[in-house]
């Protein structure tokens, strides 16, 4: 080939590559500005047919308003009230959850949290960092996925969530089925982030593996690891973090326990454990599920609510806002909640401050 003939071919491989590279390019500005405007979280998150809805409500949040920040799964979110909590204790807090959100999607979006909020206690709920039922519940024997064990702390999964908190299209991307339909916004952002239910599930039954044993049930490294850098984060902004277990019959144990135990005491930090049935707790199988186990409703949430509460009074030093006219919107929140859902007067929070 004459040197005339290779330089062409040259030129003609350069410009491929080009409009390749340009390609390329154009889709990734096109991806992130789509992401921060008709896809945003923001936006997005506040119609009431995305499962995002209570994992972004906390957008909605005023500006250095919030004491607490809960992140979880759906066992969090039908287990705290945080205006409920605010009632009873005048502490502002907010669930981030969304059914199945894993440790690594918690830890994106606390990243993102704290963007906009200066919490003085920041909480990762357990059931999440349990994906499944182990192949052996009673005993805690569990096999795992290990990922690609090259490339720490990634995996197809968290590669697909980091994809997705970072360029919110690929999360939101059926938004255009919403408006189409005309779905209407979401107007529980009252709630903040709590999921109200008053169903009773009679035929709940107390776990028979959250009796007191040695039995240890390992946790995920990729869990670990989350938990360890979302608690890492913390410390970075001079927040309390701690792990909490909300009451559930069906997908806890003992075994489950005594793990999260061993990586609170290796993190030298607290663990509120409500599936094991503290002194003082009294969860109430008969009707204060929603389902077999595994959701309280709202009767068993005005328990969790008050025992954790409680707990943040006694383990770390908050400011009471109950009558703080700046923050008494929180009861309002609360009275709309109650004419809204037809929560009974006997059935309501009790201001204990």
């Amino acid at each position: 080939m004459s040197d005339t003939k290779k330089k062409k071919v040259n030129k003609r491989i350069a410009v491929s590559i080009v409009k390749v590279l340009a390609f390329v390019l154009a889709l990734i500005f096109a991806l992130t500005a789509l992401s921060y405007t008709f896809f945003a979280k923001e936006k997005t998150g506040q119609f009431s047919d995305t499962k995002y809805f209570y994992s972004t409500v906390y957008t909605n949040e005023k500006e250095n308003t919030i004491q607490i920040g809960l992140f979880g799964n759906s066992d969090l979110y039908s287990a705290f009230c945080p205006a409920g909590m605010f009632c009873m204790y005048g502490y502002t807090g907010t669930v981030v959850a969304a059914p199945r959100q894993s440790a690594s999607e918690s830890y994106y979006l606390l990243n993102d949290f704290l963007k906009k909020q200066s919490p003085d206690v920041i909480v990762f709920e357990c059931d999440m960092l349990y994906s499944d039922y182990p192949d052996d519940f009673e005993n805690g024997v569990a096999k795992y996925k290990s990922g690609l064990p090259t490339i720490r702390f990634f995996n197809d999964k968290t590669i697909e969530e980091f994809t997705e908190e970072e360029l919110s299209i690929f999360k939101f991307h059926d938004r255009w089925k919403q408006l189409i339909l005309s779905s209407p916004a979401n107007t529980d952002t009252y709630m903040h982030g709590y999921f109200f239910s008053k169903r009773v599930f009679k035929n709940a039954h107390r776990s028979p593996y959250i009796d007191e044993n040695d039995k240890v049930e390992p946790l995920e490294s990729d869990v670990v690891r989350y938990v360890t850098l979302a608690k890492e984060l913390c410390d970075e902004y001079g927040i309390d973090f701690a792990l909490m277990s909300v009451p559930s019959a069906n997908t806890w144990s003992y075994a489950r326990h005594n793990a999260v135990q061993q990586l609170s005491d290796e993190l030298g930090i607290k663990f509120l454990d409500m599936s094991i049935e503290p002194e003082g707790f009294d969860i109430d199988y008969s009707v204060d599920f929603r389902d077999e186990g595994n959701h309280v409703n709202y009767y068993g949430a005005k328990k969790t609510t008050a025992y954790a509460g409680n707990w943040f009074s006694e383990n770390y030093d908050l400011t009471c806002h109950r009558y703080d006219e700046e923050y008494s919107y929180w009861l309002d929140d609360l009275e709309k909640m109650y004419e809204e859902k037809g929560v009974a007067k006997g059935r309501q929070f009790k201001t204990l401050v």
